[in-house]
């Protein structure tokens, strides 16, 4: 269901962003939460502890995890808004290094919470187990490269390629094709050989290829090559959406598959968010630096540069990128514009294809901490024995 959200997710956002508007992006969301909403409260049965009681639930931790995680991501997303002279923050200011500073305090706070809990939202004990932390760290850096990928492909088609928001979620079919398919085939092949690391380990490595090739991207690249390199990215990530929830559950004892998987989930979705919000610093620092060298390389002049320093932001969204230059310059130098056009796809396309350089990092990463697996035979069925639940985690 995780691959089935990302390939309807950026066709449904693009056809609401060109047909309604780009609030109901959002608004979206509280219908389709309502649904699940009554559908859970209808379907899913009620399972009740004898010893359970809303006392249990750890609202120290979970306030401390939001606390912290918030000014990290703020901080980090601060980095790459540049103010109205077009100069970025620096790493140290308050907005971004103040804050980024203040939430790993406040996570160092929700680590020492989690290991006095009496029923924590992320149990501490089971990172003992070598193959259960490999497996949220490799997770969470697969997190970075994937969504680095699905946000900002689409933009690179719209700002660089000139199509409609509908239109660009069309054009990364490829990697969505490859995501979705790998997931199932990934799926189908842990559970027929009994073994996931060499599937996993393959997966990384594609992902690395894919992650490498996308950072010959330009705004000349043609569509054959780049649905070529978004398959492979795909393939890449694939593998790990079913993989490694097969991983951590039958690295755990049955009664706490529940709450190793959300914690997967959990590592991936906070991976994608901090991939995001550095991913965008690095985009609009990358774009802050190029842009003054492509224009110049198309022979415009440097008086029609410093009509543009405070407009970067505007240059970086979607829409009539000629009209906004239009409207920044001064009436004698409108025939300029369609050489600063150029211009800003080349910064935009070398930007985005800077950001796959953290993508490259990431699934390298994700590489070591796959190969640190320990290949344990699936429980159950022929590939393994049945555990009972009252077995302890196998620490490593």
């Amino acid at each position: 269901m995780f691959g089935i959200s990302f390939i309807a997710g950026p066709f449904l956002g693009g056809f609401l962003t060109d047909h309604v508007s780009w609030h109901w992006v959002f608004y979206v969301n509280l219908p389709i939460g309502i649904a699940a909403l009554a559908i859970i409260a209808a379907v899913l049965p009620t399972v009740r502890r004898a010893s359970g009681s809303w006392r249990d639930i750890d609202f120290l931790g979970i306030g401390l995890f939001t606390a912290g995680v918030v000014p990290l991501l703020i901080g980090l997303s601060d980095k790459g808004q540049p103010d109205a002279t077009g100069a970025l923050p620096a790493w140290l200011s308050p907005q971004v290094g103040g804050l980024i500073l203040l939430g790993a305090l406040v996570l160092v706070g929700f680590v020492l919470a989690e290991s006095r809990a009496r029923e924590p939202i992320m149990p501490l004990d089971l990172f003992r187990d070598r193959t259960y932390s490999a497996s949220q760290a490799a997770v969470f850096l697969i997190a970075v490269a994937m969504f680095t990928a699905v946000i900002f492909l689409p933009r690179y088609y719209q700002a660089v390629r000139g199509v409609s928001a509908t239109a660009s979620g069309y054009e990364i079919w490829p990697l969505l094709l490859g995501l979705i398919g790998g997931s199932m085939v990934g799926g189908l092949l842990i559970s027929k050989r009994g073994r996931y690391r060499w599937l996993l380990t393959g997966s990384a490595v594609l992902l690395i290829a894919g992650a490498a090739l996308m950072t010959r991207l330009d705004a000349t690249t043609g569509s054959p090559a780049l649905w070529a390199w978004m398959l492979v990215l795909g393939l890449g990530v694939g593998p790990s959406l079913s993989g490694f929830t097969v991983v951590v559950q039958n690295c755990v004892t049955a009664n706490r598959i529940g709450v190793a998987t959300s914690t997967l989930t959990f590592f991936r979705q906070v991976g994608g968010s901090v991939g995001l919000a550095a991913a965008g610093t690095l985009f609009s620092s990358s774009f802050a630096n190029r842009l003054p060298t492509a224009i110049a390389a198309q022979g415009v002049p440097a008086s029609a540069t410093a009509h543009l320093t405070g407009n970067q932001g505007s240059l970086t969204a979607v829409g009539d990128i000629g009209g906004q230059i239009s409207a920044a310059l001064p009436p004698a130098q409108h025939d300029l514009v369609g050489r600063i056009v150029t211009a800003v796809h080349d910064a935009f396309a070398a930007s985005v294809a800077q950001m796959f350089w953290l993508s490259l990092a990431a699934s390298a990463l994700a590489l070591v901490a796959i190969v640190v697996l320990r290949d344990v035979p699936l429980r159950g069925g022929r590939h393994g024995t049945e555990r009972d639940p009252g077995d302890m985690v196998a620490v490593a």
